[in-house]
């Protein structure tokens, strides 16, 4: 049985937001190795 036009659509917005919040993550982990250095730098 295919899946109705309505239940692609929520698929396809489920994997937009976990898209956006893996790239939330992603930003996350950058800023915190900035501030990781930063704090190297400062203690060095």
């Amino acid at each position: 049985m295919l899946a109705d036009n309505g239940d692609a659509e929520r698929h396809q917005d489920a994997a937009e937001r976990h898209r956006t919040e893996a790239a939330r993550h992603e930003d996350a982990a950058a800023f915190d190795e900035i501030a990781a250095a930063d704090d190297e730098g400062a203690a060095g």
